[in-house]
């Protein structure tokens, strides 16, 4: 396997071996992202700087065949990445050179946000919905942003790697931001984990959007009375749950001492 073997080279700080890798004529890209990017990783651990940037640069120009630049797809692939070069410095102190590298090819940590906007680049709908209703418009971007990092997130798309603890947390991030679907999806995921609290916490969130706006044109899959529909639906249930509760807590019998 090719990425195990790419593995091994950059333990070894081989990096000719590695651009002769490159090099070869393979039916499918080398995954750099293999094993949650170990191969930059090690670079960055090592202060191999020809080596990382032989790396990036890969991965770079193999995105770019697969993705047009400044897409959602090509966007979400560049957030995986400086996630992973985020994570690597710091635990590791790279070198200025490094860092100097990392800067001119945006990908400090510090450009994360860059990144998570443009994935939203594409339409300014939301942008001017938040105008004309006196919101913070770039809520609005960020929420739709986070929504579509949890779909890349939980499905696998592009580069990214279907990890759902990932895809949780953007699509909270994304309810958080005032995003409509977001509140309902994640309201649901709680209330099959069996946290109803937080289930009625994001209904709650939803409907006060739907009630205080006259539509939300984020990009949700609902029409509006059909979520205003689903989002009731899950309050019943989940007053039925905390009913059945109580009635429970009520009936078992008390110990005495």
């Amino acid at each position: 396997m090719k990425e195990s073997k790419l593995i091994l080279l950059c333990k070894n700080n081989l990096y000719k071996q590695v651009t002769e890798l490159f090099l070869e004529k393979l039916p499918e890209p080398i995954n750099i992202l293999y094993e949650n990017g170990l191969a930059i990783r090690l670079a960055i651990k090592n202060n191999n700087f020809p080596l990382l940037v032989s790396l990036i640069d890969y991965y770079l120009r193999e995105t770019l065949k697969k993705y047009r630049f400044d897409t959602t797809d090509y966007n979400i692939s560049k957030h995986r990445l400086k996630e992973i070069i985020g994570d690597a410095l710091e635990s590791f102190d790279a070198s200025k050179e490094i860092l100097s590298f990392l800067k001119t090819k945006e990908l400090l940590p510090e450009e994360l946000d860059d990144c998570i906007y443009n994935l939203f680049g594409e339409s300014l709908q939301r942008l001017k919905w938040a105008k004309e209703h006196q919101e913070d418009p770039n809520d609005g971007i960020k929420a739709n942003a986070y929504y579509i990092l949890s779909k890349y997130y939980r499905y696998g798309w592009a580069n990214v790697t279907s990890n759902v603890e990932f895809a949780n947390k953007y699509l909270e991030e994304s309810a958080n931001l005032g995003h409509t679907q977001a509140c309902y999806d994640i309201a649901r995921i709680f209330f099959d984990y069996g946290n109803s609290d937080k289930a009625l916490f994001y209904i709650n969130k939803g409907l006060t959007r739907i009630n205080d706006h006259d539509f939300d044109c984020a990009v949700i899959s609902h029409s509006q009375n059909a979520m205003k529909h689903d989002l009731e639906s899950l309050v019943m249930i989940c007053d039925y749950i905390k009913q059945q509760a109580k009635s429970s807590e009520r009936n078992s019998p008390k110990l005495t001492v």
